[in-house]
């Protein structure tokens, strides 16, 4: 902004410099009656060959071209073409300004570009980060002896996103949680209640299908017997990758992983593994019939 300041201020010196330039003081009518005077003088001295006559001639010469200059300072400064003069000199220096502005502005407009995004970014892995510490106290929490009421308190420290609810699905909770944290599972973008909850649940469905729970050709899914909210399924990330741990509850009502079920996500499609085959259910799960 300095910079630009300072421009403006060169413009205004430059157009005062215009504006002041020296005028005759001379009317050009008198100018021209001047010069036809000293012709006419010179024309008479013409042929005399005495010193006095040569001097005198050197001196009408000089006036003559002292007049000369004096009627072109005068066609200079008229006002119309000092205005001209000026405006042009104004335009061109605007246009340069101007020019300087908006490839600054360029500049600008990427550099804060990049710290947005840098920024988000920073969010994301200090989300991310948060969520793995919330699970270590939880844990921790959960490997000391319990009463039933430490139980209950273990079990509400789980995200209750997490858990699958009554009469839900395992994507149920998978899409709470999408909700509930969209960008350190990569979501992009204006967040809006609509925009979050379309996109959650297209993504719970994709993360279901490359963690095994859903059979993309048969239509068949694992689900969860019983009353609910016995059952958690936990997003996880770990360097942009994401997995699901199942966390069962216990006769205290602790919630415990349960060994072997990490689900990591398969690469594509076309990797994925429906896990609804006896060895790999767990005795809380069941296959729906799509």
């Amino acid at each position: 902004m300095e910079n630009l300041q300072s421009r403006e201020e060169e413009i205004i010196d430059l157009v005062h410099v215009v504006e002041e330039l020296p005028s005759p003081k001379r009317s050009k009518a008198e100018i021209l009656k001047e010069k036809a005077a000293l012709v006419d003088e010179w024309k008479n001295l013409q042929g005399r060959t005495d010193p006095e006559a040569k001097q005198r001639i050197e001196e009408i010469e000089a006036q003559a071209e002292e007049t000369d200059q004096e009627l072109e300072l005068l066609n200079e400064t008229k006002p119309g073409k000092q205005k001209k003069q000026s405006r042009k000199r104004f335009t061109i220096v605007t246009g340069i300004i101007l020019a300087a502005v908006v490839i600054f502005w360029g500049f600008w407009s990427v550099w804060i570009s990049e710290r947005l995004k840098q920024t988000e970014k920073d969010l994301r892995n200090a989300q991310a980060e948060l969520k793995k510490a919330q699970m270590s106290v939880v844990l921790s929490a959960q490997a000391e002896p319990k009463t039933e009421a430490a139980g209950k308190e273990a079990v509400s420290a789980v995200s209750r996103t997490a858990i699958v609810q009554k009469g839900e699905g395992i994507e149920h909770a998978l899409i709470r949680q999408l909700q509930e944290d969209p960008f350190t599972y990569g979501f992009e973008g204006n967040a809006t209640p609509k925009t979050v909850k379309k996109w959650a649940q297209k993504k719970a469905h994709q993360i279901a299908i490359l963690a095994g729970y859903v059979n993309q050709k048969t239509g068949e899914e694992v689900r969860v017997r019983g009353k609910g909210e016995n059952i958690a399924y936990i997003l996880t990330v770990d360097k942009a990758k994401i997995s699901v741990e199942q966390y069962s509850v216990d006769q205290t009502g602790s919630f415990n992983p349960d060994p072997d079920q990490v689900n990591q996500l398969a690469s594509s499609y076309d990797d994925a593994q429906f896990h609804g085959v006896p060895d790999e259910l767990q005795a809380y799960e069941y296959i729906h019939k799509g």
